[in-house]
């Protein structure tokens, strides 16, 4: 496949941006055959690496956007559904053919419990992070762990189908790492405006780590059932305690930018290189536990 440049991205589609759209056909076309029968005759857009999810894709698409690599295929599922998550389906699946399926879906499930602070503040123990806040209530860490597991049954289903519809080389990439800077937070709520109020208190920064790491915990060991890759946070980005550095954050309180992106991105690269090769993938990268500072 030719390499495409920044020059052709400007003049031509790029083709690493995909259509999250329905198809659309010529209106005689649609005279004579029902959509269901044309679906069927659009041949799937073969793919060498085909990258799909939510907002958090929004790192690699903003990479891919400026700078093409004719390897990758990015489906950033857009705003403006009932359920984001719906709309990974067959029907979607089938207008691609990949040799490697890549998941970026999901990945806010341990902000939406523990971003913004619970009326009750709580706290659990969690290995990777040897600290506890004992002012606050301590809940059971199988209770936790089962809230996550909850909160990520959708989102693991739809990686489940993913590997399963294309029988290929399929890999989940962690969401990344929390930020610890709650002035940061405040300054960016985003999505999180409403339910942060007009004076918003913020989860303290290790729980959110523990809350991060059980839940990608959750999602590793699905995966490995599975026979899925699992990619985590990229340790280039991470500041000494495991949270995202500074210069990796998007204006956001949640995502990563296209600098972080672009590590996702290589990262994917070494992996399909791996496959291409015939060789084992590369181990799921291990983020050290974070030191008690008391």
């Amino acid at each position: 496949m030719a390499a495409v440049t920044k020059s052709d991205a400007v003049t031509t589609p790029n083709p690493c941006i995909l259509d999250a759209k329905t198809i659309d056909w010529s209106a005689d076309m649609e005279k004579r055959l029902p959509r269901m029968v044309l679906r069927g005759l659009k041949p799937a857009r073969k793919l060498p690496v085909f990258v799909i999810g939510l907002s958090h894709t929004r790192s690699v698409y903003d990479v891919l956007k400026d700078d093409p690599d004719p390897r990758f295929g990015v489906l950033l599922i857009p705003k403006g559904k009932r359920s984001r998550l719906d709309e990974i389906s067959p029907r979607l699946l089938s207008r691609f053919e990949p040799e490697i399926a890549v998941s970026m879906i999901g990945g806010n499930e341990h902000n939406l419990l523990g971003l913004i602070e619970q009326p009750e503040p709580f706290d659990f123990e969690e290995p990777s992070v040897p600290i506890m806040f004992e002012d606050r209530r301590i809940v059971p860490r199988a209770q936790v762990r089962a809230m996550l597991n909850l909160m990520l049954t959708g989102m693991l289903s739809k990686v489940r189908l993913l590997k399963r519809f294309y029988g290929k080389p399929t890999v989940h990439v962690a969401s990344p790492p929390p930020i610890p800077d709650n002035e940061h937070l405040a300054q960016h709520l985003g999505a999180f405006a409403k339910s942060a109020g007009l004076e918003p208190r913020f989860t303290p920064a290790p729980i959110r780590l523990k809350l991060y790491r059980m839940g990608n915990q959750i999602v590793k060991e699905m995966c490995e059932a599975e026979g899925i890759h699992f990619i985590g946070p990229m340790e280039e980005a991470l500041d000494e305690n495991g949270f995202l550095a500074a210069p990796y954050r998007k204006a956001d309180p949640t995502h990563a930018n296209a600098r972080y992106g672009a590590h996702v991105l290589d990262a994917l690269r070494a992996y399909a290189d791996a496959v291409s090769a015939g060789g084992a993938p590369h181990p799921a990268r291990v983020t050290p536990p974070l030191e008690s500072t008391s």
